[in-house]
């Protein structure tokens, strides 16, 4: 049931969007050695580095679904030791970092800078390059705010496509996927609210699915025990219908049925549970990509070609 609840907290994360904060697009950060071109130990410093300057411009997302990425290449333009003891590496680094669409292969802004690190390894002294990549840098922000007007242009230009391919996704029953799909058009997009209008009408629809299957089990659990046991197992399954639900009228009909055969205090097991709900309802709001990020998280992990940005 698990899986109900993550659909609720992401249906009450999207309907209350706060537009008066300042727009945050959905981009994740994607770092390939092939592609960046540096050891596997020196990328986790970059990585860092670069996840700070877009969660200072409120890019950056854990939503593994979107297509928009921010990525880097590095070029080594010098390299040279100095004798020790101990023995200096010198690095000089070209790193050219990217704003862009992996589904259409679009990019959106790209901003070169020039760092230069010192250590006792070469490894050492990519990492203190690295460090030296200042999140607040100018020009750096320019860069991200440049790609963040053509982003938002994009999706203006898009939404249109996202909801009839999310529609096409509900269609097969992959709810979840077109939710997460709609999830990826910013709030500062012209179509936020026609895709949001979507997701909730998917929600809802996937709602009265789920809710139906939670009713049968209910309706199974009484059926199989017509007394306080089953009637205590059929209200634990009745208490997550959603009142909203089409389903609801069946399950308090099914609970009015249960009162008159058992003694037991149904009302009680009934508002407990309640309480117990109410306090999950209140987690919700803290999980706003709570079915994009289950949802990225299950897919298998991809290789992203971006050998297209050179």
């Amino acid at each position: 049931m698990k899986k109900i609840f993550l659909i609720a907290a992401l249906f009450l994360a999207v309907i209350s969007p706060v537009k008066s904060q300042e727009c945050e697009i959905p981009i994740r950060l994607v770092l390939s050695e092939e592609f960046t071109n540096v050891p596997e130990a020196g990328s986790r410093f970059l990585y860092n580095s670069i996840e700070r300057a877009g969660a200072q411009c409120g890019i950056l997302t854990d939503l593994q679904t979107t297509p928009i990425i921010m990525t880097a290449r590095v070029d080594v333009i010098d390299k040279h030791v100095v004798p020790g003891p101990p023995a200096q590496h010198v690095y000089n680094l070209g790193i050219t970092l990217f704003l862009a669409n992996v589904n259409s292969q679009q990019k959106y802004a790209s901003h070169y800078i020039q760092v230069s690190g010192v250590g006792k390894s070469e490894q050492k002294a990519y990492m203190d390059a690295f460090k030296r990549i200042a999140p607040g840098d100018s020009q750096i922000q320019s860069f991200i705010t440049t790609g963040k007007r053509k982003i938002i242009q994009y999706f203006d230009s898009q939404y249109a496509n996202i909801i009839k391919e999310a529609s096409s996704l509900a269609g097969r029953q992959q709810y979840d996927e077109a939710i997460t799909l709609l999830l990826s058009v910013p709030s500062c997009s012209k179509g936020y609210d026609q895709c949001m209008q979507k997701a909730e009408d998917i929600y809802v629809k996937n709602r009265d699915r789920l809710n139906k299957i939670i009713l049968t089990y209910a309706q199974t659990a009484w059926a199989s025990s017509q007394n306080a046991e089953g009637a205590r197992e059929a209200a634990s399954y009745l208490v997550q219908i959603d009142p909203e639900s089409s389903v609801y009228a069946e399950g308090s009909a099914l609970l009015a049925e249960m009162k008159k055969q058992v003694r037991s205090d149904i009302d009680f097991e009934m508002r407990q549970k309640y309480k117990d709900a109410l306090a999950l309802e209140k987690q919700r709001l803290e999980c706003i990509r709570a079915i994009g990020v289950a949802y990225g998280n299950n897919q298998k992990t991809q290789t992203t070609n971006l050998t297209w940005l050179r």
